[in-house]
């Protein structure tokens, strides 16, 4: 024997509002990636600036460093002549001290640098390390103050963000209501058997008898809870 029922229900007001508020999640998470995205990009772009900035530092401080041991060389050279006193050769020893330290600061600056943009990026120091890059100009941002704000509400992520919040508290609000609807269904309940030999009759059987039965019902079902203490009413204001 073998027995099946299919049901499809053709009027659920909850599951319509459900796909609603699916479709419109995913669609607030896919703005949400995108600002994901653009912050690490940001990120990266403002960390590769920096970079250019801290290698042009790290040469001014270099040049600093140079010029100040050559200061120091000639008051030395001066110093034995007699021509310059013991306190410029104190002085232009001071200088190469606080340029050391510069330097040192600046190469520093740029190390760190360096492994927040490596980090940030996926690409070891190392081979960061092996290019060196300059700033240049880019562009020039043509666009009054008015203007930027307009162009960054009518691109702003956050403010659609928004939008689909108020669609999916909707969605919810709509949902609970739903469960105060009727649910109707289609439902096909198909039985069939097969049997071998005779029942209900006079000896003697016929054991190489066969016979069948064959059942098919068609209906519709609705399912509809008209009273729950006013539940869903609270939970849709909620």
């Amino acid at each position: 024997s073998l027995s099946a029922t299919i049901g499809y229900k053709f009027y659920d007001p909850v599951k319509f509002h459900i796909i609603e508020l699916e479709k419109n999640k995913l669609l607030k998470a896919e703005l949400d990636y995108e600002d994901f995205k653009s912050e690490i990009f940001s990120k990266a772009s403002i960390l590769f600036i920096d970079l250019q900035l801290a290698h042009s530092k790290v040469d001014i401080a270099k040049k600093a460093f140079k010029s100040s041991n050559s200061s120091l060389n000639d008051a030395q050279i001066l110093n034995k002549a007699l021509v310059v006193s013991d306190i410029e050769v104190f002085e232009a020893e001071s200088q190469l001290s606080r340029d050391k330290k510069f330097l040192n600061d600046k190469i520093n600056d740029l190390e760190l640098v360096t492994i927040s943009l490596s980090e940030i990026i996926g690409i070891s120091k190392e081979e960061i390390k092996k290019h060196k890059y300059h700033n240049n100009i880019l562009g020039f941002w043509e666009m009054d103050l008015k203007e930027s704000i307009k162009f960054a509400s009518l691109n702003n992520n956050d403010i659609e963000k928004l939008k689909f919040d108020l669609k999916i508290s909707q969605n919810k609000s709509d949902k609970e209501l739903g469960k105060s609807k009727p649910t109707l269904s289609l439902v096909n309940s198909l039985s069939s058997s097969i049997n071998q030999g005779q029942a209900n009759i006079v000896p003697p059987v016929d054991f190489h008898k066969t016979g069948s039965e064959f059942q098919n019902t068609i209906g519709i079902t609705a399912k509809w809870n008209i009273f729950n203490g006013g539940k869903n009413k609270f939970i849709r204001q909620f």
